[in-house]
């Protein structure tokens, strides 16, 4: 099993179980391309083809968690990527 699917999975089971997830946008640098699957992160980034199939698999399946995951940008709780319209959250 790659980490990939070790992590897809993991979501899996915390959606069937309603476990919260917390996802740390900050270091993803082109969201619009990491939701297409083309983008790229920060280098310093531990694994950043792990981390955007979460992200994708996230919105893909995001009316199947409940509680909704929570997502958080340079420390402050932020909309689903998917929602903000560009690269970067909303201004608070």
């Amino acid at each position: 099993m790659t980490w990939t699917q070790h992590s897809l999975d993991t979501l899996a089971h915390a959606a069937e179980t309603g476990q919260q997830v917390h996802f740390d946008t900050t270091h993803m640098t082109d969201m619009e391309q990491v939701l297409a699957g083309t983008g790229r992160h920060d280098p310093q980034a531990t694994n950043p083809l792990v981390t955007s199939s979460e992200l994708r698999h996230l919105r893909d399946n995001y009316d199947n968690f409940h509680p909704p995951p929570t997502f958080y940008h340079g420390g402050r709780e932020v909309p689903p990527p998917w929602t903000w319209g560009g690269n970067q959250p909303p201004p608070p």
